[in-house]
């Protein structure tokens, strides 16, 4: 009885453990010195059936997460430096509270950000798209895939430059991910006692 009284206040301690929120304050920034390397490609559709869009607040906090404002980052102070930076463009500064992220799946952020290019079957192409995932395995994992999108010289053709990676995070870094005309500064951190 001493064991199994001993075992299940474990258990309740390791699920207390886990209730903490994560928080991500993330930045995206266009490479404005681009050497041309990779002529990019046609934007097609996007993988996001299941992801969730920014702006669905209901659906994103029945799934854990609660989106904060972008005042609010903790990298503000890359942010300002990204705007009196000539070789960026900032994109978009992002910030949520994450509860409890899953070992696999989950859910998943839909960005859309940006003007519309064109329309790619009945759905507007934006600057800025793709998605975000946050998984707690035995450590911290961003899944990104992520494209940025403009119009060429010409204004006749949109081409689309990937950004896809799925990196272990460590809490408390400042991660810095990139591709050819993308980038992303990423801390991730413990916040314990929240509450949604």
């Amino acid at each position: 009885m001493k064991r199994l009284l001993t075992g299940a206040l474990l258990a309740c301690a390791a699920n207390l453990a886990h209730a903490d929120d994560w928080r991500v304050d993330l930045l995206i920034f266009a490479h404005e010195e681009f050497a041309g390397d990779e002529a990019g490609t046609a934007p097609g559709p996007l993988d996001a059936e299941e992801a969730i869009p920014l702006d669905e607040r209901t659906r994103l906090e029945a799934n854990g997460i609660r989106i904060l404002s972008p005042e609010n980052s903790r990298l503000s102070a890359q942010w300002r430096g990204l705007q009196n930076a000539t070789a960026f463009r900032p994109l978009l500064r992002l910030s949520w509270l994450q509860r409890n992220p899953p070992q696999r799946g989950g859910p998943t952020l839909l960005l859309r950000h940006g003007q519309p290019l064109l329309s790619l079957d009945g759905e507007p192409v934006r600057q800025l798209e793709g998605t975000l995932r946050l998984t707690l395995r035995r450590y911290l994992h961003l899944d990104a895939d992520l494209r940025w999108s403009e119009r060429s010289d010409t204004g006749a053709l949109v081409r689309s430059w990937p950004l896809r990676e799925q990196r272990r995070m460590r809490s408390e870094t400042l991660h810095y991910i990139d591709s050819a005309r993308l980038g992303l500064l990423v801390e991730i951190q413990r916040v314990e006692g929240t509450q949604n």
